[in-house]
């Protein structure tokens, strides 16, 4: 959601970015881009960093989840990714408007969003931390699309892999990262290559 120096992140070693496209208000439900996801993905794409995007979901029903997939696509009309779209649904607390929806709702969102994505032709990945994965979203409908799990290492931690049950495609391991080209802290993750 800031500005960003691609040449100098890609000299500093990093080799893909999801950009923020955009976000549905947790509170309000508005439907809004971000500010910078154009020059984002534009700058990415220019210094050779495979680019995926992500946007930030608070869909209640599937009609919204739509809705929010097709503001991604026309978001990205005019501009070229080589990477997934992902589909970021996030309950933290009751004050997300998502709180309280049923397993069987979230799923269904997660399904009709990534389905519209890819029927768009972009490749659809749901981001899923481990309550919704254990408790909202039924991952064995979503078993179509790779997941990106976020489960942040503290500097005494010996945990040298994600702890979720299924095996995630990519890995949010911080939120404290540091990248050149980027100011404050920073999400990384590593993404795992089958081999």
């Amino acid at each position: 959601n800031n500005p960003i120096d691609w040449e100098s992140a890609k000299a500093d070693g990093v080799e893909f970015a999801m950009v923020r496209i955009g976000l549905r208000g947790y509170g309000s439900g508005s439907i809004m881009e971000d500010a910078f996801y154009a020059q984002n993905i534009d700058g990415a794409m220019a210094a050779g960093i495979e680019t995926g995007v992500y946007f930030f979901a608070q869909a209640i029903t599937v009609e919204a989840a739509i809705e929010e997939a097709d503001f991604v696509i026309s978001l990205l009309e005019g501009h070229e990714i080589d990477g997934p779209v992902a589909y970021d649904w996030e309950m933290h607390d009751s004050s997300y408007r998502v709180y309280g929806i049923s397993a069987a709702m979230a799923t269904a969102c997660a399904k009709a969003f990534c389905e519209t994505i890819e029927a768009a032709g972009y490749r659809a990945m749901v981001y899923t931390s481990s309550y919704v994965a254990y408790k909202k979203f039924d991952l064995s409908v979503l078993s179509a699309y790779p997941i990106w799990y976020p489960e942040y290492k503290s500097a005494d931690s010996t945990v040298l892999y994600p702890q979720l049950y299924y095996r995630p495609n990519y890995w949010q391991y911080t939120s404290k990262g540091s990248v050149a080209g980027l100011s404050g802290n920073v999400d990384c993750s590593l993404q795992f290559i089958p081999n």
